[in-house]
């Protein structure tokens, strides 16, 4: 089974997988966030981060400043829409390219991220699981940083008409039993 993990930010999908990973030991995570950090220290992709943001994203030794980064996209759709154009394609390829390994053997793969069906994901997934969560409990949890970021993704209906499943965090124990049960009724 090839699962997807998805939710706007702060809902607690690093949580989930953290919960599924120390049950399913085997299961593969591909973690969106990760591969597109990691992608950003690839030359090519610095190149033309370069041409479309400039240098002053970049800290005295070449490395992207993500904060700085984060500044410019955040605060201009048409900036965050080129970052994507970069960006998601990379990260695609780069999952499916994996995936497409022979040497990759487990019973539960796992693809977590808010933007699995932006970055054209989601038909790779066998299920969908949304993670949810009250929006002042997620403002408790991180901040202003939500409303930043949230203003960019999906709406919480649209995350939730697209899935197999929705799961709401509460961000008590609950949460990690209704995880659990999910994964064990469809493996």
């Amino acid at each position: 089974m090839i699962l997807g993990i998805t939710g706007r930010v702060g809902v607690g999908k690093s949580t989930a997988v953290k919960i599924i990973k120390d049950q399913y030991k085997e299961s593969i995570i591909f973690d969106l966030d990760l591969i597109g950090h990691e992608l950003l220290n690839e030359n090519h992709i610095k190149k033309e981060l370069s041409k479309e943001f400039g240098d002053k994203i970049f800290d005295s030794n070449g490395v992207i400043k993500r904060q700085a980064l984060g500044n410019i996209v955040f605060n201009n759709k048409k900036k965050l829409s080129n970052l994507n154009k970069i960006i998601h394609p990379k990260i695609k390829s780069t999952v499916l390219n994996q995936l497409n390994d022979n040497n990759l053997f487990s019973n539960l793969i796992i693809i977590v991220g808010a933007l699995i069906e932006e970055i054209g994901l989601k038909s790779t997934c066998t299920k969908i699981i949304v993670i949810d969560a009250d929006d002042k409990k997620i403002i408790e949890k991180i901040g202003e940083k939500y409303v930043k970021i949230s203003k960019h993704q999906r709406s919480k209906e649209e995350y939730c008409q697209n899935s197999d499943k929705v799961i709401l965090n509460n961000f008590d124990d609950k949460f990690n039993i209704d995880i659990l049960k999910y994964i064990k009724d469809y493996q």
